[in-house]
Parts: C-alpha cells; sequence; structure tokens
C-alpha cells in the first residue's frame, strides 16, 4: 500500500510538474501576443488616448466638452469606436482641434 501511495503521489508530481511547464509557456505567449498587439495600438496612435481625456466636441454648432470615458460606455457602439483613441490621427478636426 505505501508503494502504491508513493506511486501516485510521483505521478501526481509529474502530472503538476507538466503542467506548469505547460502554463508557463503559454503565458510567454500570451505576453508576446499582447506586447504585439501594444505596439500595433501605440503605431496606429491610440497609444495616448486615455479614458479621462476631456473631448471637446462640436455637435451640430453646440460645443460641448465630455470625459472620453463617458463616450466609450456602450464599448460595441459607435462613439466607442470612434472615440476609443484608435482613429485620433484620422479623425476630422476642426479649427480648434
Amino acid at each position: 500500500a505505501a508503494d502504491e501511495l508513493q506511486s501516485a503521489f510521483e505521478s501526481v508530481t509529474n502530472l503538476h510538474v507538466k503542467r506548469k511547464k505547460e502554463l508557463d509557456e503559454r503565458e510567454r505567449e500570451l505576453q508576446a501576443q499582447k506586447d504585439a498587439f501594444d505596439s500595433e495600438v501605440a503605431e496606429l496612435g491610440g497609444g495616448n488616448a486615455q479614458p479621462s481625456d476631456v473631448l471637446s466636441l462640436n455637435v451640430g454648432g453646440t460645443k460641448m466638452a465630455v470625459l472620453r470615458r463617458t463616450l466609450l460606455l456602450m464599448p460595441l457602439s459607435m462613439l466607442a469606436s470612434k472615440f476609443s483613441g484608435r482613429w485620433e490621427d484620422s479623425m476630422e478636426k476642426d479649427a480648434d482641434g
């Protein structure tokens, strides 16, 4: 019975070591993907956009200021897409920016 217990313990230990190695490798892969994504976001001009940015908008001739985070409240909306920061450099701006 002691031999069986020792053998089961060694099997579990080996399985744990194998799974930890697999998870460590997946974590490295995910970090590399995240780094590549962050680099791409920075290249697209979205690296400086912050949720706390105050945006000055001219909406049909009415000027207003709004926090970027307010426009991002509905993640799948057109406003969130337009003001996420991803397209910041390509947005049409008036003389006031």
